[in-house]
């Protein structure tokens, strides 16, 4: 077995004379993987950013295989967080990423506009920008148009 999170948690908590501690334990893996699950895990926990918390997910689940439930579990979120997340980077438009990146659409937002067709995300970003539409707007228009 290897501890891939939660190493440090466990020690404090030992100090502080608590039984138990949430732990990510991996069977049958290298200890190599497991140094590189850890970084991943550790950046993840430490982001703020929801497209780098996206491109982190996507390389845990497509580089390292882990499915969306397995990764959610270790990082203690709910599976519809790393979807919505992983769709930052697997399906939103790259112009609409770069809105998202330069502050001019928030990553709430973007997560509605990632459940459009790819051809009409530019454009409806760009109303968006220019309308100053909330997120609950968008909300129902993307339900909407869908």
């Amino acid at each position: 077995y290897h501890v891939i999170a939660g190493e440090c948690e466990r020690m404090v908590l030992t100090q502080m004379r608590q039984n138990t501690v949430r732990a990510v334990v991996m069977e049958h893996i290298e200890a190599r993987e497991a140094t590189r699950l850890a970084l991943l895990l550790s950046s993840l926990k430490q982001s703020a950013n929801a497209l780098s918390e996206g491109l982190l997910l996507k390389e845990l689940c497509h580089s390292h295989r882990q499915t969306q439930t397995e990764v959610a579990f270790m990082l203690g979120r709910s599976v519809s967080w790393v979807n919505k997340r992983l769709a930052l980077t697997d399906r939103l438009a790259t112009n609409v990423v770069e809105l998202v990146q330069a502050g001019q659409i928030c990553a709430h937002t973007a997560q509605e506009i990632a459940r459009m067709p790819g051809d009409v995300q530019q454009t409806f970003a760009g109303k968006v920008v220019t309308e100053h539409l909330p997120k609950s707007a968008v909300e129902r228009l993307v339900t909407t148009y869908n």
